[in-house]
């Protein structure tokens, strides 16, 4: 699958890009001298904080996730790109995505059984229990600008990493918006990690969810940074 998600990137139409594949265990990339692999961490959260930490090291103005078992448009570099450098305001922006197969071809369509999925982050509130929340997460699908690297994933264990990241990102002060376009591609498989049966037949998952509520709970609470941009 980490053969396919790099194949999205290689053939971006925005051709001017470095892609840094973080794991613990050996890789073999393609012959690309902008692929580059980096010393991963072990755990989910932890691996996206070691690639936060390369990103920081370099003078790069925007990131954006791919996950290994996932894909993107052609054009979702690209796109995402001009839009955040005509609203140089926004600091994490969004696209749609649709749930996805693979095809003997190995070509990305949409799982015939999945809809695709839209965000609207103005729906988002102060209060992180709020249905704003759990309904309009892409997470996967960002990209952001240098302004997110004041932040990073909790790497304790628990069911939402990464809303308790995106939350801390809004709780101080930054904006997001969204690109209502489907530029990213979540396939499907048993193995999803964000799969929510899945999570729940997992030992400690009550455990999980309690640390996670409680996270969300600290950063409420937190007083938000008096540097931090403000919201519009």
């Amino acid at each position: 699958m980490l053969d396919q998600a790099i194949r999205s990137v290689v053939r971006q139409s925005h051709t001017d890009w470095t892609c840094c594949v973080a794991s613990v265990e050996p890789v073999r990339t393609p012959r690309d001298p902008r692929l580059e692999v980096i010393a991963g961490r072990v755990g989910q959260p932890a691996n996206r904080n070691a690639l936060l930490d390369k990103w920081q090291s370099t003078d790069a103005e925007f990131a954006c996730w791919l996950d290994d078992d996932d894909a993107m448009a052609r054009t979702r570099l690209e796109k995402q790109l001009a839009h955040l450098r005509a609203h140089p305001d926004v600091d994490v922006l969004y696209t749609y995505l649709c749930y996805s197969a693979f095809t003997r071809r190995q070509v990305c369509m949409r799982h015939a059984n999945c809809p695709i999925r839209t965000c609207d982050p103005t729906c988002y509130t102060d209060d992180p229990f709020s249905p704003g929340w759990d309904d309009n997460q892409n997470h996967a699908t960002v990209m952001m600008r240098r302004s997110v690297l004041a932040y990073r994933y909790p790497e304790q264990p628990m069911f939402g990493e990464d809303k308790v990241w995106l939350y801390s990102m809004y709780h101080g002060g930054l904006k997001f918006d969204v690109l209502p376009e489907v530029l990213y591609y979540y396939r499907i498989h048993d193995g999803n990690v964000s799969n929510p049966q899945r999570r729940q037949r997992q030992p400690g998952y009550e455990a999980d969810v309690q640390r996670t509520a409680a996270a969300l709970e600290a950063v409420r609470r937190r007083a938000p940074s008096a540097t931090a941009p403000s919201r519009r």
